[in-house]
């Protein structure tokens, strides 16, 4: 079965860093006329609030065409799990998950089988996976950057059948930096992770697949990236903090050609 691409796609991953009523604001203030999201055609936008946020910012959302919510991480089990948060519960107000979050793989100790699980848990509940992937500092330096890559989406897509899913890909060692790696690297890092998803589960699944770039995306370079002929949009992380700025690449995102 072919999934065809379609929309561009633009994620603002808020992490932990607003509370509920200004995951709200920010939400409101996106979808303010001055910023004339009503004009974006091509680009799906996903807003990635923290858990206790979801269903106020899905509030300020209802009727707005073209943006979702996801979540930003999910646990692949039920029942008695304290603090956990199912991807059963999160598929009555989320359409996306992440799932392999670098920081999640750095501070939260994610395997690649744990993450395999968060994938398949999201799928099951009807959740399109946000599956992430990247090399570290050290890999980055070694030279086994694609080692890695292929390593993790080998592991983390294991058993998995083709279906709707974000692949994003961000150099890890970017993270915060201001560090951003070259448009003609990025481009060859995902023209590599086309074909590792190519060999998976057929070419014309593989292209259905869309496939992110994220680190240190800013207005100023996020339409490079996105006019890549093998990314299909961007994730942004504190330029999203801001609804004026991640505006501008929403905007700078759907005209890309």
């Amino acid at each position: 079965m072919e999934y065809m691409k379609t929309n561009k796609i633009v994620i603002g991953n808020w992490k932990m860093n607003k509370s509920i009523r200004e995951s709200a604001a920010c939400a409101k203030e996106l979808l303010d006329a001055r910023y004339d999201l009503t004009s974006v055609k091509s680009t799906d936008i996903v807003l990635t609030p923290s858990f206790l946020a979801l269903n106020e910012v899905k509030k300020v959302c209802a009727g707005r065409n073209g943006i979702s919510l996801g979540a930003q991480d999910v646990y692949w089990g039920t029942g008695n799990y304290c603090g956990a948060v199912s991807a059963k519960m999160l598929s009555e107000v989320c359409s996306y998950a992440f799932a392999g979050h670098s920081e999640r793989r750095m501070h939260f100790n994610d395997t690649d089988e744990i993450v395999n699980r968060k994938v398949k848990a999201c799928i099951e509940a009807g959740i399109t996976p946000i599956f992430c992937i990247g090399e570290d500092e050290e890999a980055n330096n070694a030279g086994k950057t694609k080692e890695v890559i292929r390593r993790q989406i080998e592991s983390g897509l294991a058993g998995v059948r083709p279906c709707e899913m974000v692949v994003l890909y961000e150099p890890v060692w970017a993270l915060g930096t201001g560090r951003t790696p070259c448009t003609e690297d990025t481009e060859e890092i995902m023209r590599f992770v086309r074909e590792i998803l190519h060999e998976l589960f057929g070419a014309g699944a593989g292209r259905g697949i869309r496939a992110v770039y994220a680190g240190s995306v800013r207005p100023e370079n996020a339409a490079a990236y996105a006019r890549l002929p093998h990314v299909d949009g961007v994730a942004v992380g504190t330029a999203s903090l801001s609804a004026e700025k991640l505006a501008a690449i929403i905007h700078a995102v759907d005209r890309a050609v």
